[in-house]
């Protein structure tokens, strides 16, 4: 862990997948409700007097999470394995190559993201087990599973540019507390169940953990 941050040479993100990356940040500050919002809103009962600043950094994640049902239902009944290995090195690939481009160090990017597939992945088998004991709740149609990528592809990026963006708070000894406090707010206003509340824990794990500045 390093004391002081690097200067990072950013290359060039296309106005296409600028935009789609602040539509996403901007829905995930509207939902905990800390602004984005496009019209009025109240705000999310019980919300936070003090909210942590790693709240829209957790309910990306969180909503990256929710992608996995998704995923799930497009893999059901045919030969896509839940734990995807290509799929995998090709997620990490992506996070290492954009991780200079938001400040953020490969190697702790692609840390952060193994454990937010590992918690994805628990889902998914989740519900692959509910299917199996209970072949009529198992999905009838299976979304694209181009398409459910390239949502999470978006996810992705989003949550790269929260990661550069608290880098400073990542690497503080606040860290755990605003994590915790975070991931019982986001757990809260999403109204997760057991089995999220858990993937999301596992999801962040890595974020108060080795957090390093980008060579420059």
């Amino acid at each position: 862990m390093h004391g002081t941050d690097s200067t990072v040479r950013r290359r060039r993100t296309s106005p296409a997948r600028s935009a789609a990356v602040v539509a996403v940040v901007a829905g995930a500050l509207c939902l905990i409700g800390l602004g984005g919002c496009t019209g009025p809103a109240d705000d999310p009962p019980g919300a936070s007097v003090d909210p942590s600043p790693l709240e829209t950094l957790v309910s990306l994640a969180a909503e990256r999470l929710g992608n996995g049902e998704a995923a799930a239902a497009s893999k059901w009944g045919t030969e896509v394995r839940v734990d995807d290995a290509d799929r995998v090195a090709e997620v990490i690939a992506g996070v290492r190559s954009l991780a200079g481009q938001h400040a953020v160090a490969p190697e702790f990017a692609e840390q952060v993201f193994l454990d937010q597939i590992d918690a994805t992945e628990s889902i998914q088998f989740s519900r692959f087990a509910e299917w199996k004991l209970d072949p009529s709740a198992a999905p009838i149609e299976h979304p694209d599973l181009t398409d459910v990528r390239s949502d999470i592809d978006k996810l992705t990026e989003a949550m790269l540019v929260q990661l550069g963006e608290q880098h400073y708070l990542l690497t503080s000894a606040d860290c755990a507390d605003a994590r915790d406090r975070a991931l019982r707010a986001v757990t809260e206003h999403r109204n997760l169940d057991a089995l999220y509340e858990r993937a999301l824990t596992r999801a962040t794990a890595s974020y108060c953990i080795n957090a390093p500045s980008p060579a420059p």
